[in-house]
């Protein structure tokens, strides 16, 4: 996934990079969990806080599942 992280920390426009096996139902949980984290610290430039984009690999385990 890859998401922005705005300068107080908020996590915002999440969306997948690569399609996932398993299908939109992933994608979207992956989504979810990751707008569920609590809020990043954000990143700076010559001292001050900005705006960034952050790309999160989500794996998933599937085995046993029917």
């Amino acid at each position: 996934l890859k998401f922005e992280v705005t300068k107080k920390g908020k996590i915002i426009n999440v969306s997948p990079v690569n399609g996932v096996p398993g299908g939109p139902n992933l994608v979207r949980e992956a989504i979810r969990v990751v707008l569920m984290m609590p809020p990043w610290e954000a990143a700076t430039k010559k001292g001050k806080h900005v705006q960034a984009e952050y790309q999160l690999n989500v794996p998933f385990n599937l085995d046993g599942v029917n």
